[in-house]
């Protein structure tokens, strides 16, 4: 008598194993094609006046921004930091958030509608208003921005 296992069911086995191999690999795929996000805010000074901005500005091309079609960054932000690299990762999916520095009741969002257009000095980024609400101050605002990564 022998203690080895009988072979019968290997060919089974296989083809479970093979599915099994199958059925993982389209789950990755998956995953693999759901884009990346990124995610960082920045503060610049928040002005209801018509763009172009000045300073470390950042105007919208109409003071109601539920119904702004442009939001105008100057490249430097609040703090002196050149955020060019930012705008140029811009694209249709990415989103922008700006709200009231010390007070987050006054938020709106965007969707970013298409590449930024950069300038010398400014930044043109073209939007469509998802949510919000508030009136923002001309004052300090936070700005957050989604990217989605192209990897």
């Amino acid at each position: 008598m022998s203690n080895t296992p009988p072979v019968i069911g290997m060919q089974d086995w296989g083809d479970d194993l093979n599915a099994y191999l199958a059925t993982l690999d389209a789950r990755l795929t998956v995953v693999e094609d759901k884009p990346e996000y990124l995610f960082n805010s920045y503060s610049w000074q928040y002005s209801n006046a018509a763009p172009p901005p000045t300073g470390n500005q950042v105007r919208f091309d109409n003071a109601n921004l539920s119904l702004a079609h442009s939001a105008v960054f100057r490249l430097l932000d609040n703090d002196g930091a050149d955020r060019t690299q930012v705008f140029r990762m811009l694209s249709v999916g990415c989103q922008i958030r700006i709200n009231d520095w010390d007070n987050v009741s006054a938020i709106h969002r965007f969707n970013v509608t298409g590449s930024a257009t950069i300038g010398a000095s400014d930044a043109t980024v073209p939007i469509s208003w998802i949510s919000g609400t508030g009136t923002l101050p001309n004052a300090k605002a936070n700005v957050a921005f989604i990217v989605i990564l192209v990897i």
